[in-house]
């Protein structure tokens, strides 16, 4: 089971790499100090489950009053989730504007607040005494009133106490996000019902009451079983309890009192699920990762893997040239002082997706103004962008065709089908010729 959920949830390495990656990229997309970007939700907890959506918080006054009055960068399906403006194109995207309250206003919440299993949490917000870790997000106006109503949001320091988990209580919650997924998300009955905002809260009351030496591998069924028993029990009573503020329902919502009976029913499959069961469900999961295929992999190899599979995810979106600029000084700036191999190749990797956003940019000047200059800088931007990925080439080739050079065009082209994998044994093939490369000593992941 346990080599079932590394492979699916994710090994310490993993976790630890996806973590890195989605704090980086908003501070390196951060072009004013007035603004900040926190990606928040399962993919910044560590997780990569291709359903798992892109949740972010943007703090700044500006264009909090914009989403107060909704008329801002609106694609066809967006909509209003709750304090979110939601679409499901390009790909699932959650996007929160929040106001942050003062540091000192924070502070005492978390001093006035009892917990058990923070893993000094607490201990380190509080030494720090700069940021805030708790917001207000306008939901909206209620019912007969025409104010706005402000909920607090807890979602920072929920990313802090995650973080603080130890492996199996963070498998624990990746497991509740699997089954509950499959058992009722996809169904067609309950599928907007429970969310992973409920499981979170779920599993920080156990373990409030479990003790932390019961969270060890060989109990890992076990503390799935409690937590899927919790969440029954509250569906069973239609009540349950926010965990920073136990007074106020998470289960009201409307549709939800309507269909407590059916998600019981569910609940109570789960219930009787044995670890085989559990091992099933779970295992196609493990397969889509590469891999599964070179189990006896270096943990050079594996982290090079667990890089390229997070990082096709990060775009290097930037709305003017301008901000692509100061997003670019910022990766330098942090290249010259970084250390760490794992994350230059981050930076680098962002430096050059954010020279492709800049390379469209300058072409739309070129076609708009036939000023030659934008085309040949468009062009460079272009020939760094394609060493990011395949698409990045294939920018490069889309400019070449444009300016009717189609040889050049067919050989970028080439180069990025060269290195594609057609079929499961190429795959393997190409794993193991870079895991020759990776035994080279002189060979970094950058």
């Amino acid at each position: 089971m346990w080599e079932c959920i590394d492979l699916a949830v994710g090994t310490p390495d993993d976790i630890q790499i996806r973590r890195v990656i989605y704090d980086l990229y908003p501070k390196m997309k951060c072009v004013s100090p007035l603004h900040h970007e926190y990606i928040t939700g399962g993919r910044c907890e560590g997780f990569l489950f291709y359903w798992n959506d892109l949740d972010v918080m943007i703090s700044e006054i500006k264009i909090l009053q914009d989403r107060l009055n909704y008329c801002i960068n609106k694609n066809f399906d967006s909509r209003s989730h709750g304090p979110c403006i939601s679409t499901n194109f390009p790909q699932g995207h959650d996007m929160c504007y929040g106001l942050p309250i003062s540091p000192i206003s924070s502070n005492r919440i978390l001093r006035n607040f009892k917990t058990n299993f923070w893993n000094n949490v607490k201990e380190e917000i509080l030494k720090q005494n700069k940021i805030t870790v708790v917001h207000f997000v306008p939901k909206g106006p209620m019912k007969d009133d025409k104010g706005i109503h402000w909920l607090k949001s807890f979602s920072i320091l929920e990313k802090h106490i995650v973080r603080s988990l130890n492996h199996v209580q963070f498998c624990c919650y990746g497991l509740l996000k699997i089954v509950i997924h499959h058992e009722i998300k996809l169904c067609i009955e309950t599928y907007d019902t429970l969310c992973s905002y409920h499981l979170k809260t779920v599993l920080f009351h156990v373990l409030e009451d479990i003790h932390a030496d019961f969270w060890i591998p060989s109990n890992i069924f076990r503390c799935f079983m409690i937590c899927i028993s919790r969440l029954l029990l509250y569906v069973k009573k239609g009540a349950c309890p926010n965990y920073f503020i136990p007074d106020s329902n998470l289960f009201l919502k409307s549709g939800f009192m309507e269909k407590r009976h059916r998600i019981e029913e569910r609940l109570l499959k789960v219930l009787k699920y044995k670890p085989l069961d559990l091992v099933c469900m779970i295992k196609p999961l493990s397969m889509g990762n590469i891999l599964s295929l070179v189990p006896n992999a270096s943990r050079k190899f594996k982290k090079l893997m667990t890089l390229s599979r997070v990082l096709i995810t990060v775009k290097g979106h930037q709305t003017t040239y301008h901000e692509c600029m100061l997003s670019i000084l910022n990766i330098i700036n942090a290249l010259q002082n970084e250390k760490s191999d794992i994350k230059k190749a981050i930076l680098i990797y962002l430096f050059l997706i954010v020279m492709r956003r800049a390379g469209v940019i300058l072409y739309e000047k070129f076609v708009l103004t036939r000023i030659y200059e934008y085309l040949l800088s468009s062009e460079a931007a272009f020939s760094l962008a394609r060493y990011s990925n395949a698409s990045g080439a294939l920018y490069l080739a889309t400019l070449y065709y444009c300016q009717r050079k189609c040889r050049h065009a067919i050989k970028v082209i080439s180069g990025v089908l060269a290195k594609i994998p057609d079929s499961i044994l190429f795959c393997i093939s190409y794993s193991n010729a870079l895991l020759k490369d990776l035994a080279k000593s002189s060979l970094t992941v950058t």
